[in-house]
């Protein structure tokens, strides 16, 4: 298991397995489009990670400034019922 300590603005760091991020991207489920090819929406991320919003972005925020990250936008119903579209998020290779 890979695992990386990522540093925020914060003194301490954030323990992140890939091996995490992985399992969390392949078990959520997409709501709307059928084909998001393992696109996932940071707040898919926050619920199968069972992870803060703010760590989340921490993570996706390093793995782009490390050019692991692919960014697409996808289709999403909100709260209300909208369909939007919104940033959806995968590692690259995947």
């Amino acid at each position: 298991m890979v695992r990386q300590t990522i540093q925020a603005d914060s003194e301490e760091g954030l323990d992140i397995s890939e091996n995490e991020l992985i399992r969390a991207l392949a078990e959520a489920q997409p709501v709307i489009d059928e084909n998001r090819e393992g696109f996932l929406t940071a707040r898919e991320m926050v619920q199968a990670l069972d992870w803060s919003a703010w760590r989340v972005k921490a993570h996706l925020h390093e793995l782009h400034d490390q050019g692991q990250l692919e960014t697409r936008k996808v289709q999403y119903q909100d709260i209300a019922g909208r369909v939007t579209r919104v940033p959806a998020y995968r590692l690259k290779g995947s």
